[in-house]
């Protein structure tokens, strides 16, 4: 079965002003969503806190950034295999697989291959 996994950035922290830099973003909280093919899911909040950053010459303020860069924000700070795998083991426990065996009709007694035809005769109690 398919999973896919995705990003839900709900809220974005910044401090105003670090040195010479404007709405530095500190901390995203956020979602990491897991949905099968049928619709179900199951997540993970958190929050990430985000160092300052180290090159100012690729610098852009939170309030200019979109949600591909947010996403890369966390794909860069956070052992995102190690969320999935959480996410993984969570969904097994809510979303178990479920086991289906064929059982045998209690009133038949035997399933017999009738010789002249292709045909099976089943034989009740």
């Amino acid at each position: 079965m398919s999973k896919t996994y995705n990003w839900i950035v709900s809220k974005v922290e910044a401090i105003p002003q670090l040195g010479e830099l404007t709405n530095v973003v500190s901390d995203i909280h956020y979602r990491r969503v897991i949905t099968d093919e049928n619709g179900k899911s199951t997540d993970i909040f958190d929050i990430a806190q985000i160092p300052a950053p180290s090159d100012l010459e690729v610098f852009i303020p939170a309030d200019k950034l979109t949600f591909d860069d947010y996403c890369i924000m966390l794909e860069k700070h956070l052992e995102v295999k190690k969320i999935d795998q959480l996410l993984d083991e969570k969904y097994a426990n809510i979303f178990p697989p479920i086991l289906k065996v064929e059982l045998p009709l209690a009133w038949i007694k035997e399933i017999e291959q009738d010789p002249t035809s292709s045909e099976e005769q089943i034989i009740i109690e």
